[in-house]
């Protein structure tokens, strides 16, 4: 999962907060930076929300400790960062791209440029969402 899915889930009472409280049976992962990252866009998201920053940081934390995220030492997907620096349009999407090669996982992310190769599973929040349903994984 990318940063920006948790910057979805936190703004909105969205199909990506339900999606990522509601599954269920699956485990979702991100490289352990991901909360660090985060905090980069903490004032944006508080006054995008009318909030302080504080309450942000509530909100997300619950978030991951409801969704039961795990995060991912980087020394569990460093060996694949070379193969995903080639395949991400972006290297702000290398670590992204390392976990799900490393753990042959599918990577949840709006960027539909990460699409645009063919060895990673890149799903959007509409195909996690229709993909649970159809495991009934979805309550």
């Amino acid at each position: 999962m990318d940063a920006n899915v948790f910057i979805a889930a936190t703004l909105a009472d969205s199909g990506t907060r339900k999606a990522l409280l509601k599954a269920i049976g699956i485990q979702l992962l991100t490289p352990e930076f991901t909360k660090i990252e985060l905090r980069k866009y903490m004032g944006e998201i508080a006054t995008r929300l009318k909030t302080q920053k504080a309450a942000v940081a509530k909100k997300m934390e619950d978030i991951f400790e409801a969704a039961k995220i795990v995060e991912i030492p980087k020394n569990e997907y460093a060996q694949y960062a070379e193969e995903a620096h080639k395949l991400s349009p972006d290297p702000n999407d290398v670590p992204y791209m390392a976990l799900a090669l490393a753990k042959q996982c599918p990577l949840w992310s709006q960027d539909k440029a990460l699409k645009r190769q063919s060895k990673i599973v890149v799903l959007d929040t509409a195909e996690i969402i229709a993909t649970l349903k159809t495991a009934g994984k979805v309550i």
